[in-house]
């Protein structure tokens, strides 16, 4: 999950890097861009909330194995 991220990431941080370099009349080509990098950010977005909930899941099953554990006294 990671990798992925670093991977969106390194995307985005391109699409800045030509859109800053680019002069005013490529600047009007690189208008879809906008939305490829509203794109990745919400990709982005997505991966670290799976990760929130793949974490809060791993948390929860490791909290009542502990529980369980405890009871056994």
């Amino acid at each position: 999950m990671e990798n992925l991220i670093s991977k969106i990431n390194k995307i985005t941080d391109e699409i800045r890097e030509k859109i800053k370099s680019a002069s005013s009349d490529e600047k009007s080509k690189f208008n879809y861009c906008d939305g490829v990098r509203d794109g990745l950010k919400l990709a982005r977005l997505y991966i670290l909330e799976e990760k929130r909930e793949f974490i809060k899941k791993r948390n929860l099953k490791k909290e009542i194995e502990r529980q369980k554990n405890s009871d056994d006294f």
